[in-house]
């Protein structure tokens, strides 16, 4: 416990003689959700198949010596899940893939420890802590996303560590802290490229906190200059690749989904003639081809490509045609984008990472299989499969955020939290097919904001109380 939590605990309300909050609380429970995830991993890992045979192959070649993967030539991947992935192969060997789903529970377990830090961060109340296990004990949904081999957890981890030291240092600027703080998000960014522009989100946080000088401008300048030297090899190679510096070369991909396909995205028609010339031949024959393959972005990436294109070059073409069809109605792209971003809160977990059957779908890794009727079932009947549930919790959370914003004390923290969840919802919505996988980075924020908010609100109440018995 450190000094500045012995002082709020000192502080703290008390019930009955007795403190409210209890420290040993939050270490039961979360014993009782690591023993969860425990639970939930040793079920087994997903076969390594579609994006988790994607990375599982790109760790071959950093194994194989290409640590930089020049080889493979993507320019819709960043680099970090390859590199953890061929560490944990390089070390464990044929039993690599029990290590990667074991250094991902931990991860688990740590975030959900760093999401409860982060409420402690933003209401000063100890309860906040054992709220935020509390309600994170029932979850599921996200846990079983560390028995696959994809960028989930590490991504969740990374950014919640980053937003934990940012609030941290608001209480206690130090370089060492803006450092973990610039490392933290520098990692997350080369796990998913969407974290790029959350230095921009975190401005509203280093205005407010500048006027009482508790976070000065050169420790926001030190976070940029952390990242903007880590990210630099990353974004020369993809130069020396295709010669454009960029992090990745996906947005083409991206638009291309949420412009023609008919459901959640706009539904336009392919033009006979793009960006001034008739369709790639390629094209032209996947359009002929019966069931509108031409709609998905996989499909029509992997013909540009075999039609001589490089990959990102394949992005570029793709990107081209989207803007010349959305400038053509602006109103219709627009008005089904609002549509996604409000989706983002409402869809539903369609997919959980299920354990494989089969030895062959995890060659050349090995794998196990544990079955276990009861887990199997709580996994199945999850509540997040609700539209209802899903639609519920985003209210609470953005009641919580309004809360937070209402008070004084922690206004600077529900404005934060409101801005990242506006900016991964409308990110999501405009360049993306909501699913919950890309709801879930945002879930520590969430948890955090409502546990914070009922912190406070139980501590109002607590105060309030003698006034109104003495009145």
């Amino acid at each position: 416990m450190t000094a500045d939590e012995s002082e709020v605990i000192s502080n703290s309300p008390r019930i009955g003689g007795r403190m409210y909050s209890s420290w040993w609380l939050s270490w039961v429970l979360l014993l009782l959700i690591a023993m969860k995830v425990g639970l939930i991993l040793g079920l087994g890992p997903m076969p390594l198949e579609r994006d988790a045979r994607g990375y599982w192959d790109l760790s071959t070649e950093v194994l194989e010596g290409d640590v930089w993967m020049l080889g493979s030539g993507l320019a819709y991947r960043t680099p970090a899940y390859p590199w953890y992935l061929a560490a944990c192969r390089a070390a464990w060997g044929i039993d690599s893939l029990a290590a990667i789903i074991a250094c991902q529970g931990v991860l688990l377990v740590a975030t959900v420890w760093l999401t409860a830090d982060l409420a402690y961060c933003w209401s000063g109340l100890p309860t906040a802590r054992w709220l935020t296990l509390l309600l994170a004990l029932p979850a599921v949904t996200s846990l079983t996303f560390g028995r696959a081999v994809l960028t989930e957890t590490l991504f969740t981890f990374c950014l919640t560590l980053h937003w934990v030291v940012m609030a941290r240092a608001k209480a206690s600027p130090s370089a060492g802290r803006i450092l973990l703080g610039g490392l933290a998000l520098t990692a997350a960014v080369l796990t998913r490229p969407i974290a790029v522009l959350l230095p921009v989100v975190h401005l509203g946080l280093w205005v407010a906190q500048s006027k009482d000088r508790r976070l000065p401008w050169s420790s926001y300048l030190l976070m940029l200059v952390v990242m903007v030297i880590g990210l630099s090899p990353w974004v020369l190679r993809n130069h020396h690749l295709f010669q454009r510096a960029s992090l990745t070369e996906f947005l083409g991909r991206n638009l291309w989904v949420v412009t023609f396909q008919e459901q959640a995205g706009a539904g336009f028609a392919l033009p006979d003639r793009a960006v001034g010339l008739r369709l790639p031949s390629a094209v032209e024959q996947l359009r002929l081809q019966p069931g509108e393959r031409w709609r998905s972005t996989w499909e029509v990436s992997r013909c540009l490509i075999a039609g001589g294109m490089n990959d990102a070059e394949a992005d570029r073409w793709m990107l081209r045609v989207s803007l010349e069809v959305v400038a053509s109605d602006p109103w219709r792209f627009g008005w089904r984008a609002m549509r996604r971003i409000v989706d983002y809160w409402r869809c539903v977990s369609t997919y959980v990472p299920y354990p494989a059957s089969n030895a062959e779908s995890l060659e050349p890794a090995r794998g196990w299989h544990w079955h276990n009727p009861w887990l199997e079932r709580w996994i199945d009947h999850r509540w997040s499969l609700s539209v209802v549930f899903n639609s519920c919790v985003a209210v609470v959370s953005w009641l919580a955020v309004v809360v937070l914003m209402g008070q004084r004390r922690t206004r600077r923290w529900g404005l934060w939290a409101a801005s990242i969840l506006a900016y991964f919802s409308v990110c999501t919505g405009m360049l993306e097919i909501p699913d919950y996988r890309y709801r879930l980075v945002v879930e520590p924020v969430m948890m955090a904001a409502v546990a914070a908010a009922l912190a406070s609100l139980w501590e109002a109440r607590i105060r309030f109380a003698p006034r109104v018995a003495a009145s």
